[in-house]
């Protein structure tokens, strides 16, 4: 995956490069500081996965992440928990507290190369399907769903674990399952 890193602090910056480095998956593009920068680098380059800062120089991650016409992976990081709730808010994979160590990027990066392999094969799998759960992807096993109810606008997808609660109509997620 081709990662572009969007972080105004050169010490995170270098953390992410370094992930990045160990990871053999990933593809290191660039580091930008900035919205300038960083729009300049998005109109030349395919980019998989955006590492963004929340408090970038320019603007906020968030107001970035709005001027985006289309969206890769998304990993927020932030220095303060209480900007992971913001996160919510957005179609992001996951959010990285700072100091960001090896075993929370992993697991995040995992998450975003899932999500990709399935959009590149359009969504051609066997045994599970993504869905967008409080604007985040969670993975729903197949075996695991023990039924799902329609509630007007909104579907939820009870499980063996958990209950999902999805912004979408049952006919959509009939829609999306014909590919699979």
């Amino acid at each position: 995956m081709r990662c572009l890193i969007i972080e105004s602090e050169l010490f995170s910056r270098k953390i992410l490069e370094k992930f990045i480095s160990q990871t053999p998956f990933l593809q290191f593009l660039g580091a930008v500081q900035g919205t300038v920068e960083a729009l300049n680098f998005l109109s030349t380059a395919k980019v998989d996965l955006i590492f963004l800062d929340i408090e970038i120089q320019g603007s906020s991650g968030v107001q970035f992440l709005n001027a985006l016409k289309e969206k890769p992976c998304i990993i927020l990081t932030t220095e303060k928990e209480s900007n992971t709730s913001e996160s919510f808010s957005h179609e992001i994979v996951d959010c990285l507290l700072k100091p960001i160590n090896y075993q929370q990027f992993l697991k995040a990066v995992i998450k975003a190369k899932e999500i990709i392999e399935e959009n590149r094969s359009g969504r051609i799998v066997s045994d599970h399907i993504f869905v967008k759960v409080d604007s985040r992807f969670v993975k729903v096993s197949f075996d695991s769903v023990l039924y799902i109810e329609a509630q007007g606008d909104y579907i939820t997808i009870f499980t063996k674990e958990a209950k999902y609660v999805i912004y979408s109509t049952m006919k959509n997620i009939e829609l999306s399952l014909i590919h699979i």
